[in-house]
């Protein structure tokens, strides 16, 4: 972020003992600090998040793409997911909001990763009101969209009707 190269933590070493992720623990995994991970910068966001990895040398630097804590949190997990997924040789981790397979891919485990379905469950206690929904994200420390898509997928509620 901001020009400094990072590197990732080794998954091996992840120790996280709560249901929530806390900042500091993203932080310590991408190997920046809780304030570059949740800061937005007074510069113009680029188009996408993009993580790129520096050949050889497993450093990466990180351009954010959102601004919001929640978003970048899960920004954040979504490139994690990528780095674990990628091959050795990937030195480009692209976030786009398009519907790909790779995106699908980083977005599932980001919300599995900040918001464990079952500790989902486990906190709603079958309340599954707009009110309760929006208390588990401000809990796991993302948006209530993400705890309705991660609800709807393990088909636990219905997907909200959208009109136009």
């Amino acid at each position: 972020m901001n020009g400094r190269n990072q590197t990732f933590r080794p998954l091996v070493r992840l120790s996280i003992s709560s249901d929530r992720i806390e900042d500091r623990d993203i932080a310590g995994i991408l190997a920046v600090t809780s304030a570059e991970l949740l800061s937005c910068p007074n510069y113009t966001t680029p188009p996408l998040g993009l993580a790129v990895r520096e050949p050889n040398s497993g450093s990466v630097r990180f351009h954010f793409h959102k601004r919001r804590p929640e978003a970048r949190r899960l920004e954040a997990a979504r490139f994690l997911a990528d780095n674990i997924l990628a091959a050795n040789s990937d030195n480009w981790f692209p976030l786009t909001d398009s519907k790909t397979v790779r995106q699908k891919v980083q977005r599932a485990f980001a919300a599995e990763f900040l918001c464990p379905v079952q500790s989902v469950i486990d906190f709603l206690n079958g309340d599954y009101s707009s009110e309760h929904l929006e208390d588990a994200a401000a809990h796991y420390g993302v948006s209530s969209y993400v705890i309705e898509r991660h609800l709807t997928n393990a088909d636990l509620i219905q997907a909200p009707e959208f009109t136009w």
